[in-house]
This record gives structure tokens, C-alpha cells and sequence, in this order.
């Protein structure tokens, strides 16, 4: 631009001309290049999401063939009988909770005094 200045001063417009042509080829080509640039970019980070929604689904696959193997021999009847099973036992150990517990401290000393009693008399 100065360039061009300094010829149009001293008088020389054709020169001034060219050099402002050559400027606005030079800044077309620089947006051009620019321009291209930011599609490669985007082109790149395609890629980029491409490859990770690659591992993603490889590690789903991976997962699902996990599940499958930790599940291979688990059905639903199983664990429903086992679920069953486990309340039956827990039920049954209430029950026997509770009656232990319910027996009373004057129950439980006559006891021990008539066990005493006939270890004396034996």
C-alpha cells in the first residue's frame, strides 16, 4: 500500500495500479488459503471424531460380550428361586431368633438352678 503511494506521488499512476492488483491478488490468495485451510481442519477433526466413536462402539462390544459371559449361566428362574431361598432362610432365622429370645430371666434362672440341683443330688 505505501508502495503504491509513493508512485502515485511521484506521478506514476499506472505503477500505483499495479501495485494495489497485486495487493488485492495477494489477499484474495491469502483468503483462499485460509479458506482451505479451515476445511482440512475440519476434515481432521472429523476424522478424529470418527476414530473415537470407533473405540466407543468397540468398547460397548466389549461390554456386551462381558455381560453375556457373567451372565451365561444366570436366568431369571434362577434367580427368582434363589431370591426365594434366601427369604425362606432369612425368615427361618428370625423365627428362631425370636424364640430364642424369648425366653425369660426367671425362666432362665429356675433352669440353671434345677440343672445346679441335680449336679448336687448326682
Amino acid at each position: 500500500m505505501e508502495e503504491a503511494r509513493t508512485y502515485n506521488r511521484a506521478g506514476n499512476k499506472k505503477q500505483a495500479l499495479r501495485c494495489l492488483r497485486k495487493r488485492k491478488l495477494v489477499e484474495r490468495r491469502i483468503t483462499e488459503l485460509q479458506n482451505k485451510q479451515d476445511n482440512i481442519q475440519g476434515i481432521l477433526e472429523r476424522i478424529s471424531a470418527a476414530e473415537t466413536d470407533r473405540k466407543v462402539v468397540s468398547a460397548y462390544q466389549m461390554g456386551v460380550s462381558a455381560l453375556k459371559q457373567a451372565l451365561k449361566d444366570v436366568t431369571l428362574e434362577k434367580a427368582e428361586s434363589i431370591v426365594d431361598q434366601i427369604q425362606e432362610y432369612c425368615d427361618l432365622q428370625d423365627d428362631l431368633s425370636q424364640t430364642l429370645s424369648s425366653v425369660t430371666d426367671a425362666e432362665c434362672l429356675e433352669s440353671c438352678q434345677q440343672c445346679e440341683i441335680t449336679r448336687q443330688l448326682c
